[in-house]
């Protein structure tokens, strides 16, 4: 399966709520997975998707109506930490907390998104509690 047929499978998938398949066919396909920054994006969220639902919360695939809105969002997220994680937050962080309520982001989401995307994990949790 070519990329694009991947990422069309994906948004199906995405769309229909049928959230659990998505790992396994990303796996399936893991060569042209591997290759496409979104669809291996979309692998690395579908652990976070599981944490979510074993913890009974709703999942990150269903507050994005599709596979850019989801791959857009998360790059939101990594955008605002890494500009904390670099010490940009001279005009404080309202901006990074009203896109936090608004995209609903759960602490699961947050914290992956700590572990993978900053260098100063331990104080960029610091300045997100306000500490």
């Amino acid at each position: 399966m070519d990329t694009e047929q991947l990422r069309k499978q994906v948004d199906m998938l995405l769309q229909a709520g049928r959230y659990d398949e998505i790992k396994p066919l990303l796996l399936a396909h893991k060569e042209t997975t591997e290759q496409d920054n979104r669809l291996s994006m979309v692998c690395y969220l579908c652990e976070v998707h599981e944490k979510e639902s074993q913890a009974g919360q709703p999942s990150l695939f269903s507050k994005a109506e599709n596979l850019d809105a989801l791959t857009d969002r998360y790059t939101r997220l990594k955008f605002y930490l890494r500009r904390i994680d670099f010490g940009f937050t001279e005009d404080g962080l309202d901006e990074f907390y009203r896109f936090m309520a608004e995209w609903k982001v759960s602490a699961y989401e947050l914290l992956a998104a700590v572990t993978y995307s900053v260098v100063h994990r331990e104080e960029v949790l610091k300045v997100v509690r306000g500490v």
